[in-house]
């Protein structure tokens, strides 16, 4: 039954079983001029399956119960029309994220940063191991998106510091992790506590039972939408196996790198000892590489990941920490140090890679006990796997190719960032600064409120970022005149 209020013959005719057919050729062209804008310069041409099924039903308001696989556009599917129907105007958060994993949360928060510029909306991060302190006074700003992991948002609920009384919309990304992770008890009580009605999409890789269920007190008259098999590896996925003695891995880890030369690399482990000390083996050996799992603390493993992505490492040794929504531009191979003992987590890994139709390998270092089970695992995936041997007279040669940084990635967003420009301001909190005052001493130089986005005042420093607006001259001078005071300025330097 649709609800009030929403008018879906606007974007749909009715065909004569009852469905719908939709009367546009992409889903792009609902969108906004601003957001065509960035999506543009980010190189978003046409869109995939799950955004051209998505981003209309969300804009019309429907509820959304998606089933997508890894590597599908998926968070553009709901952060496009999440900023759209998201107002600058109002102070109150409008949207709410939650996703499973912290890298994952701050992977959303700069897509939506990326889609929402010209719109000059603010995402905040809501993620554990991260001062509340400096959270608290964000959410005292302007906010129209939240996007966090679970727990951090309960604990802002708890403390009263998180106002969701203006929500409109929630978003939850990779649902079916937050049941492996042990989280559904703390999603329950966050959606306890949401106003209602509220416009609610919920993203999974599968549609388990469990799934279902929490379907069932999350979404109303759900637009339910499947893409592709829960249970394959995307297509361009080429899978291979090498057999190895345990006592062998190592060499065969070093026999595979040789063998495959890609631009970047995972290795997946299951233990975080074992991540340690497969990039301790590595590093001793020269490779560009480096571990990141749950034991490190969150900015060490924000900073790994930061390397990674800028091509400063090319082996990446981790948990499955880094195996649910990660995009990393160039990353074509996969290995797998340890062969995961579920399907879905052997899946997902394999997703790192071969995202948005771009080939990738998929490697697993294969011991005698786990023939049996990722047997079990081709089979249910109806796919082949190529059978490698170690090659004795390898003689490594091929590792020089790990030994260098890569040739940095041209960056996806570099296009958009050229219409932005983000400054530093020596001062804030401790000066008892406020966005409006920066506002007000940019205004008063000449600037427009359209050219002033988003405004963080930390401790000590504040970053503006400027939009389509010549700040040459103001760079160039390196101070600005703030409540009566010059403040040092300078460049902020781009992370």
């Amino acid at each position: 039954m649709l609800r009030p209020g929403c008018f879906y013959l606007s974007l749909y005719n009715r065909n004569p079983t009852g469905g719908f057919i939709m009367k546009f050729n992409s889903a792009f062209d609902l969108l906004e001029e601003d957001l065509r804008q960035a999506i543009e310069a980010l190189h978003y041409t046409q869109p995939t399956p799950v955004q051209q099924q998505v981003i209309p039903a969300f804009l019309e308001g429907k509820d959304c119960l998606v089933q997508a696989q890894t590597g599908s556009g998926k968070t553009a599917a709901y952060a496009l029309p999440v900023c759209q129907l998201c107002h600058f105007e109002e102070r109150q958060p409008q949207a709410l994220i939650l996703a499973p994993t912290r890298e994952l949360a701050d992977q959303i928060t700069q897509e939506i940063q990326n889609f929402s510029l010209f719109r000059r909306l603010t995402c905040v991060r809501l993620v554990g191991r991260q001062p509340m302190k400096s959270q608290k006074f964000q959410l005292k700003q302007r906010v129209q998106i939240i996007c966090g992991t679970p727990g951090r948002i309960w604990d802002h609920i708890e403390q009263g510091t998180l106002d969701l009384s203006a929500l409109r919309m929630i978003v939850l990304d990779e649902a079916d992790q937050m049941f492996s992770l042990g989280l559904t008890e703390t999603v329950h009580q966050i959606l306890k506590q949401l106003p209602s009605p509220i416009q609610t999409c919920l993203f999974s890789a599968t549609l388990s039972p469990e799934i279902l269920q929490l379907a069932e007190i999350t979404v109303h008259d759900p637009l339910m939408i499947q893409i592709d098999s829960p249970r394959q590896t995307n297509q361009n996925v080429h899978l291979t196996s090498l057999t190895v003695q345990g006592s062998e891995k190592l060499t065969g880890l070093l026999n595979l790198l040789s063998r495959f030369q890609a631009p970047s690399a995972i290795v997946f482990c299951e233990r975080q000892s074992s991540v340690q000390e497969v990039a301790d083996q590595l590093k001793k050996r020269g490779l560009c590489a480096e571990a990141m799992h749950g034991g490190m603390e969150q900015d060490q493993r924000f900073a790994v990941l930061r390397q990674f992505r800028q091509g400063q490492l090319r082996i990446l040794c981790a948990t499955d920490v880094a195996a649910r929504g990660l995009d990393i531009d160039g990353l074509s191979l996969i290995i797998h140090w340890d062969l995961p003992l579920s399907l879905e987590s052997f899946i997902h890994r394999c997703g790192r890679c071969g995202r948005i139709d771009q080939p990738g390998t998929s490697a697993v270092l294969l011991t005698s006990g786990q023939q049996t089970r990722y047997s079990a695992f081709l089979q249910t995936m109806a796919v082949n796997s190529e059978t490698l041997e170690i090659d004795l007279f390898d003689d490594h040669s091929g590792l020089a190719h790990w030994k260098t940084k890569t040739q940095a990635q041209p960056e996806k967003a570099a296009a958009l960032k050229q219409n932005k420009t983000t400054l530093l301001i020596r001062a804030g909190r401790q000066h008892k600064l406020r966005p409006g005052d920066i506002v007000g001493a940019f205004c008063s130089l000449g600037f427009s409120a359209e050219q002033i986005g988003t405004i963080e005042v930390q401790e000590r420093v504040t970053f503006v970022t400027l939009i389509q607006a010549d700040s040459e001259a103001l760079i160039n001078k390196g101070e600005i005149m703030i409540k009566g005071k010059a403040r040092r300025m300078e460049l902020a330097h781009q992370q």
